[in-house]
This record gives structure tokens, C-alpha cells and sequence, in this order.
């Protein structure tokens, strides 16, 4: 019983996670990107048949070059380069800013953003019109951006900074604030009238920033209105969940920045059987994502250690591979999806669907997660056949695992009967 206790312990954070069905009609909707957009902003669905497990891949999270003037490196991955993420509600990307170098003011509108910190410093901060959250954070250090807020990021350290980033869209659109004002052909008369600042210093940033391609990731995105009512909702912990799953709104004048931060996204400690140790960033230990629809894990899989099958019936997943090699790989009822990533790579894994992860290379491996949901649950197989009190018998006949099969594993997983 012992061994079982770690088990679920190092499954804490996923299994006091919610329970929902699976709100999909299909087990995924690969974008056929030869087509248009829909209105809703999904592209139609490749067939089936065409489909391949590197529809699901992207090997492009490398470094960024970095543009003056910002001195940062922006790579990502949406579904205009992963087309397995269409309809799914998460982006990725990988953001590098050199010394002194800034990720402009900028906000996007039909997302929320989580940012992991993974080399250097930064101060990251985003704006409402009452105030400023601002934050110096450091590796292991998550932090929250709400949809639609006006942000930025500020190398503060002595070397350059590594972020790997997370949108609750899979083509999150993006207003940067200098573009808006200084890089299209609004009068300058109209900008000095609407904003007070001074003529000569709008001509200045309109000579920067005419025609320019900085970012171009991002100008690349699509737009769209801003559907939250308010500007966030912090989880106020100290209540129950309504039905959607939602903690209530603490009161807004008690809020403070370290609501949107979470410090402990470090390695986890590997346990038995499965060689693994794993953290997580949801909206029970960082109360800024309440509502926002999005999480982050970190995973340390040892040599020949595996996350074993499961699934999230709320939640889609991006794995950001960050180092060593993994075999990841997802089922449906009529084919498996197999693939062999290693850093720079980044996967997805359709909503509800079992997935795994192994370690198929000869060192430890890295990877970080997010999820479509601030509260994702899981389904681990074992767990659901094992860990309870259902019997040997119904296990056997509904499966026709051998009896002697099931007993031992009920005996590794704490189950009964």
C-alpha cells in the first residue's frame, strides 16, 4: 500500500482535477489549410484517411533571431504550422530576449497567455486601467497573463532569458500597442488629438515602425473582440466551484500580483513504477488562471520511465519538449498516432483522447505541458480498472484481461474485490 500512496501522490495534482464528459463530436478536426477559415475562425477538416501523426508535430520551436529594436526572438506554434491544434484552443511559443531586450506592450484579444520561465530573469507585467501587475520572475516561476490585457516582458538579468509560452487559442490574434499607433496610416494629426502625445514624437515612432516586420508571428494572427466582461477573476479558494467548474471572484481590491504567479514548477520526485516526477501550475495553486482555460505541467521522466495511458476529458495538451527524447503517442478507436520527439519539438494531443509518454532515449527527459483548461481532469487506465473498488470479475468480463492479470495490478494500485 505503500507504493500506492506515492502513486497517487505524484497524480495529486491530477486527480483532484474535475470530471467532465468529452464535449467533442470527433476524436480531432486536422485543418485542411488549402481551405478558408470558417467564421468561427477554425479551419474545415482535413479527411481522415490524409491524416498523419505529423499533422500533430512541430519541430520548429528552435531559437529566435533577434530584431532590433527589441533585441527578442519570437518562434510558434499555431495551427497555420501545426495543424492538429484546429479547434482545440491552445498556441505555443518560444520567446528569447537578449540582454536588456523587451517583448513590446501588446495584448491578445481572445487569449490568455501563460508564461515559463525557463533561463534567465525577467519582469513581466500586464496593465488595467486601475493598475499595473508587475513581476520579477525566475526559472520554475509560471505567471498568467488574462485575455485581452495590454503586457510586456523586460529582460532584468544579466543574460538572456528563455520563455516558453502557452495561448488559450490556437491562433491567438495580437495588438501591439507601437503597430497600432505608429504602424498603419492613421493620421498623425488624429494620433496627437486622440492621445496628447506630441506631434514630433509620433513622426519619430512612425519612421521606426512603418512597414516594419518585427514580430511577424504575431502580425500574422488573427483579431478579435475581446469577449470578457472583466478584466480577470481570481479564484477565491476559500469557496466551492460553481457547476462550469469556476471558483468565485475574490474581491478585486485584495487581488495582488502573486495571484497570477506560481514559483514551484521544478523537477518532480520520480516514483515507482513509472520513473516520473511531475508539477503543475493550476487553478488551485495560482488563482489567476480561474476562468482563463489554461494550465501548465512540468514532467521529468526518467531513463526507460513512462507517463502512463490516460486522458483528459476536458482538455487538449501541448507537450514542449525541453530536453532528452520521448516517444508520445495518442489512440482512437481506429489508429494510433506515434511519434519521436526531442527539443524543439512540440505535440498535441486532442481532447479525451488516451495518450502516453515514454522515455525512448538514453538520459532523462524534460518537457513542459499545457492544457486547454485551469482545472483539467485525467482518466489514468490504471487507475480506473485498478485503484477502486470494482470487482475482479466485472473487470474480466468486460475487458477479458485474464483474472490472475487483475489481481496483481489491483494489488499495485490499492484496489478491492
Amino acid at each position: 500500500m505503500n507504493t500506492i500512496h506515492i502513486i497517487f501522490f505524484i497524480f495529486a495534482f491530477l486527480s483532484s482535477y474535475t470530471f467532465h464528459t468529452i464535449s467533442s463530436a470527433t476524436d480531432f478536426c486536422v485543418a485542411d489549410l488549402s481551405l478558408p477559415k470558417t467564421p468561427s475562425g477554425s479551419y474545415p477538416c482535413k479527411p481522415e484517411a490524409n491524416v498523419t501523426v505529423d499533422d500533430f508535430v512541430f519541430s520548429g520551436l528552435v531559437e529566435g533571431k533577434p530584431v532590433a529594436p527589441f533585441n527578442s526572438g519570437l518562434t510558434s506554434a499555431t495551427v497555420a504550422n501545426l495543424p492538429g491544434l484546429n479547434g482545440l484552443g491552445i498556441a505555443a511559443a518560444r520567446v528569447d530576449v537578449g540582454v536588456n531586450g523587451t517583448v513590446p506592450i501588446h495584448s491578445h484579444p481572445d487569449a490568455s497567455e501563460l508564461i515559463i520561465l525557463v533561463e534567465g530573469e525577467l519582469t513581466v507585467g500586464f496593465i488595467t486601467p486601475a493598475k499595473a501587475y508587475v513581476k520579477t520572475v525566475k526559472p520554475a516561476d509560471v505567471i498568467v497573463i488574462p485575455k485581452g490585457l495590454l503586457h510586456f516582458v523586460i529582460n532584468s538579468g544579466k543574460e538572456k532569458a528563455v520563455t516558453f509560452g502557452a495561448l488559450s487559442s490556437s491562433s491567438p490574434g495580437v495588438h501591439v500597442a507601437d503597430f497600432l499607433l505608429f504602424g498603419n496610416d492613421l493620421p498623425t494629426s488624429v494620433i496627437a488629438q486622440t492621445t496628447l502625445l506630441d506631434v514630433a514624437q509620433i513622426e519619430k515612432l512612425k519612421a521606426a515602425f512603418g512597414g516594419s516586420v518585427v514580430f511577424a508571428f504575431l502580425l500574422s494572427y488573427t483579431f478579435h473582440a475581446v469577449s470578457s466582461a472583466t478584466d480577470f477573476c481570481v479564484a477565491d479558494l476559500s469557496l466551492s466551484k460553481n457547476t462550469l467548474g469556476y471558483y468565485p471572484c475574490k474581491d478585486e481590491t485584495k487581488v495582488t500580483v502573486n495571484d497570477f504567479v506560481f514559483s514551484g514548477l521544478v523537477e518532480g520526485k520520480p516514483v515507482a513504477p513509472f520513473n516520473v516526477g511531475v508539477t503543475a501550475a493550476t487553478v488551485a495553486n495560482l488563482p489567476g488562471l480561474n476562468g482563463l482555460d489554461i494550465a501548465a505541467a512540468r514532467v521529468d521522466i526518467g531513463v526507460n520511465g513512462t507517463v502512463p495511458i490516460h486522458s483528459h476529458p476536458d482538455a487538449s495538451e501541448l507537450l514542449i519538449i525541453f530536453e532528452g527524447e520521448l516517444t508520445v503517442g495518442f489512440i482512437t478507436p481506429t489508429k494510433a498516432y506515434l511519434k519521436t520527439v526531442k527539443p524543439a519539438d512540440v505535440i498535441v494531443i486532442p481532447k479525451g483522447l488516451l495518450h502516453f509518454v515514454i522515455n525512448s532515449g538514453k538520459g532523462k527527459a524534460v518537457t513542459f505541458g499545457a492544457l486547454s483548461s485551469s482545472s483539467p481532469g485525467v482518466h489514468v487506465a490504471d487507475l480506473l480498472l485498478f485503484g477502486n473498488d470494482l470487482s475482479t470479475s466485472i473487470v474480466a468480463q468486460t475487458t477479458l484481461l485474464d483474472e490472475a492479470q487483475i489481481k496483481k495490478l489491483k494489488v499495485v494500485f490499492g484496489g478491492k474485490n
